[in-house]
């Protein structure tokens, strides 16, 4: 063989080298290149899964809060239906100004007979009905029943919402005091004293 074929022949080893070499190298790079992708794919599974798990956690607290909301709705109108059982189907027109501005009482309900303050709260008298307006805000905190057509007895009241959940003698007022506690209200029974059957006054107060 001649030199020159000699150069020939190594030249052509090289290249077949240098073939195989790049060859498995592409091989390499595709086979790292499939490894990427499905490692991205499980990734982005992953991810998915995620947010939807995170997302079912973000909305269990609007449950809860629903089921509060509808608890403290049941507890409202067990305690105005209370108060208007006793105190007659109209109760429930003055009830509704509770939480409302006071400036909207006379627009409904014309100029009051009787103003004035009781114990630090302003007030303004319908007859039977007493609103008494938050001193902070001006809105109505509370309403007042005082029975004066006919005489509302303690009798009627446990009819109505059984026994008090608290009883005491408010020495301020000097009056027998019994409490029918709610979550969104109080109603108190006020008598002349314990062992009287007579209702003085009866309050629905908001919490």
């Amino acid at each position: 063989m001649s030199l020159l074929d000699e150069k020939v022949s190594q030249k052509m080893g090289d290249t077949m080298r240098y073939s195989i070499i790049t060859a498995a190298g592409l091989v390499f790079i595709l086979a790292s290149g499939c490894g990427t992708a499905d490692e991205q794919s499980e990734t982005a599974a992953g991810a998915e899964k995620y947010e939807q798990n995170e997302a079912v956690v973000k909305e269990a607290p609007t449950e809860v809060k629903s089921v509060s909301t509808n608890e403290a709705s049941e507890q409202t109108d067990e305690a105005r239906n209370m108060f208007s059982e006793v105190a007659g189907e109209k109760a429930d027109e003055y009830l509704n100004m509770l939480g409302e501005p006071a400036d909207n009482v006379e627009l409904i309900f014309g100029t009051a007979e009787e103003k004035g303050s009781f114990e630090g709260a302003e007030y303004e008298q319908y007859g039977e009905f007493t609103f008494f307006i938050d001193s902070n805000d001006q809105t109505v905190q509370a309403l007042a029943y005082q029975p004066s057509g006919h005489s509302l007895t303690t009798e009627e009241i446990k009819e109505a919402a059984g026994e008090a959940d608290e009883s005491y003698y408010n020495d301020m007022d000097q009056l027998w005091t019994e409490v029918y506690t709610f979550d969104t209200a109080d109603i108190i029974i006020e008598k002349s004293d314990k062992s009287s059957s007579k209702v003085e006054y009866m309050w629905y107060e908001t919490k």
